[in-house]
């Protein structure tokens, strides 16, 4: 049975992962992964406007995508549908991070690559969500060349790294590294007074698989991160 790569899942993948089937777009000027920066470039921004060219982007416009807020949720459910379109299984932690899993030939610990997508109030396009279009390009390559992974490769979207909800950042992190006890994380209250699991879950896809996460799991973590700022823009 053939698989489809990249683009939106067709509408009965959609439908089994509880997520409603996205609107295709023609792809013929960008690739796969360009896309994907220039889709998620418009969740988050001012009202109605729509970014076609990376010429649009403006310095003085940036995004704003807050844990708990309705675009942070958009851009997760944005990711879990290109993640179900590949076959990936599609889960996520108790702290609100979401994972991306292609099994492995053997049982070995896995690979795992990703970022974050949540920003800061005027955050950059590609801060932290090229990292995870990164990792999207390369299990999307994986697949379209069948390629017979020896370990698990897993990707991820971590949950809250700007600290745009709580007085705490590289909460995501944290939880999956064991940095932070969890029961340390569970008491946080977010700045609008909201606790941290009514922020995961107002920013969390409906219908995920939550299962348990942690760093001895992994044997490598690999992120292409763009700390973005005046400097890229100009240069």
């Amino acid at each position: 049975m053939s698989k489809k790569i990249g683009g939106s899942p067709d509408s009965g993948q959609a439908a089994d992962a509880g997520l409603a089937p996205r609107p295709r777009r023609r792809r013929t000027k960008f690739g796969d992964w360009q896309c994907n920066m220039l889709e998620w470039g418009a969740i988050g921004r001012e009202s109605g406007r729509q970014i076609k060219e990376y010429a649009q982007c403006r310095a003085d416009t940036g995004l704003y995508r807050p844990e708990g807020s309705p675009a942070i949720r958009e851009a997760r459910e944005y990711l879990c549908r290109e993640m179900t379109g590949l076959g990936l299984e599609v889960t996520r932690d108790y702290a609100g991070n979401i994972y991306g899993t292609r099994p492995g030939r053997e049982p070995d610990k896995a690979v795992l690559t990703g970022s974050h997508i949540d920003t800061v109030s005027g955050g950059g396009q590609f801060d932290g969500a090229y990292g995870v279009v990164a990792a999207l390009e390369v299990m999307r390559r994986l697949v379209k060349d069948d390629y017979p992974n020896r370990r698990p490769v897993e990707m991820v979207a971590f949950m809250g790294e700007e600290g745009s909800a709580f007085s705490q950042a590289l909460l995501g992190s944290a939880a999956l590294a064991g940095a932070m006890p969890r029961e340390d994380i569970l008491r946080l209250t977010a700045f609008d007074g909201r606790s941290f699991e009514e922020i995961v879950e107002a920013g969390s896809p409906t219908g995920l698989k939550t299962i348990k996460k942690d760093v001895s799991d992994y044997e490598y973590f690999v992120e292409a991160h763009i700390e973005q700022g005046p400097i890229l823009w100009t240069e």
